[in-house]
């Protein structure tokens, strides 16, 4: 008898306990998917209020993740998400060009218009080169007025065409807190499974201090293999 009401007390604890069980599972593994049956009132109430608590904190954590990916003042990718996206690449084999560009004598913007008028020079860079870039790759702001664009599956000579374009396009276009354009100096390599990721983002650096000091305004690549 002893072992029947035993059996009993911990059948019913068990079911009783079920619920919160789920709960906790979904709550470790953020998944919302998972059904949770509650078969008396008081656990439906908790499972609703939990359930509403859980949602709440995935899309705090899930806007946390992307802000913490985003240049703050362009709204670009940042460095943090542009290793993920390399990792990523590097992982499926997927080759890919980079390109280095920064503004030339940005300095002097500064100091003739000020930082905030800087600041919107920057912004204005940022929408001429995503809006060309938008379709081919990626375009991150890595800091200060330095640039990188990131393009899956380009080969080098299509990624050397599409970088002569923006230079054009940048160097044309009037930027009117200051009533004149600005230029960019550009340097483009590429990534394939035989080389070191850090070579190849070396490469596109010292490519684009090339391009400064053969007198900016320029384009330069290194020897790159074909993709």
């Amino acid at each position: 008898m002893q072992i029947l009401i035993f059996t009993f007390i911990v059948g019913s604890a068990y079911f009783i306990a079920r619920p919160l069980r789920q709960l906790v599972q979904s709550t470790t593994n953020r998944d919302r998917t998972i059904k949770i049956r509650a078969w008396f009132y008081e656990a439906y109430l908790l499972k609703k209020v939990i359930r509403k608590e859980i949602d709440f904190l995935n899309d705090k954590v899930s806007k946390f993740d992307e802000d913490r990916k985003k240049d703050a003042l362009t709204g670009l990718m940042n460095r943090r998400a542009m290793d993920e996206l390399v990792t990523g690449l590097i992982v499926q084999l997927t080759p890919f060009s980079i390109i280095f560009f920064d503004i030339d004598h940005f300095k002097q913007v500064n100091d003739e218009f000020g930082h905030d008028i800087g600041d919107d020079v920057l912004r204005i860079l940022a929408k001429i080169v995503s809006q060309k870039v938008h379709d081919e790759g990626f375009l991150i702001r890595s800091g200060g007025e330095e640039f990188i664009v990131i393009l899956p599956g380009k080969k080098p000579k299509q990624a050397i065409d599409l970088v002569e374009e923006i230079r054009v396009l940048v160097a044309q276009e009037v930027i009117p807190q200051i009533s004149k354009p600005i230029t960019i100096s550009l340097g483009v390599s590429n990534w394939d499974h035989t080389m070191k990721e850090g070579d190849a983002f070396k490469r596109a650096d010292l490519s684009m201090y090339e391009s400064k000091n053969a007198g900016r305004n320029r384009v330069k690549s290194w020897e790159v293999h074909s993709i």
